[in-house]
């Protein structure tokens, strides 16, 4: 088995269109502004842009609006990882090269974690990324019969009900927010599959 570590950020189809759509970009200047910016607006918990700002970025970058949001949420992203797993500037430039991204623009990334790394991890770390938090799982499990009268061919059905919590919430009542999700044995088996390479990433990465 290989022991090469795999990516921080997933390398999936759309993080790699989202590091071509960065390495096309030719004005780098002002591509290092909007990194520094998103790593500035982040500790400050405003909004990165606004529309007029979004506008003007779309004319200075030569991008169209859909190409400006998938590169704004995936530096983002790059950030959210780096701090969520306390990688150093090294660390990340060594990540964004595995990723595909180029050296001038790997510079800018790294050199933006420099100045923010410290106060954008403290953000972070006292507001969750996501807006809610699981607080509890219950299961059962069921037999479904695909023949109603003579109750031939069961089938085991299991249901979860995820109990969520928003921290945010003032609203008592829409605190808390229950789903119930229903797995047949194959569906089941899948997503036990995808936990088992989840953890074998957070694995490589601790």
């Amino acid at each position: 088995m290989s022991n090469k570590k795999k990516s921080l950020f997933g390398n999936t189809t759309q993080f790699k269109s989202a590091i071509e759509l960065i390495n096309s970009i030719e004005e780098d200047e002002q591509f290092s502004r909007v990194i520094l910016r998103i790593i500035k607006r982040s500790i400050e918990g405003v909004q990165l842009f606004s529309e007029k700002e979004q506008t003007q970025l779309l004319s200075a970058l030569s991008l169209n609006n859909e190409s400006l949001q998938t590169i704004l949420a995936a530096s983002n992203f790059i950030f959210q990882q780096s701090a969520y797993f306390g990688i150093n500037s090294e660390s990340l430039a060594h990540q964004l090269k595995s990723s595909g991204m180029e050296t001038n623009k790997i510079k800018i990334f790294v050199n933006a974690w420099k100045q923010g790394r410290s106060e954008y991890t403290k953000q972070l770390m006292e507001k969750s990324i996501a807006p809610r938090s699981l607080q509890e799982i219950n299961w059962s499990l069921h037999l479904q019969s695909s023949n109603k009268n003579t109750g031939r061919d069961k089938t085991p059905i299991s249901f979860f009900e995820f109990q969520l919590k928003d921290p945010d919430t003032v609203n008592e009542e829409k605190k808390k927010d229950n789903f119930i999700v229903e797995f047949n044995h194959q569906q089941l088996f899948r997503l036990y599959e995808k936990f088992e390479r989840l953890q074998e990433q957070l694995d490589q990465l601790i």
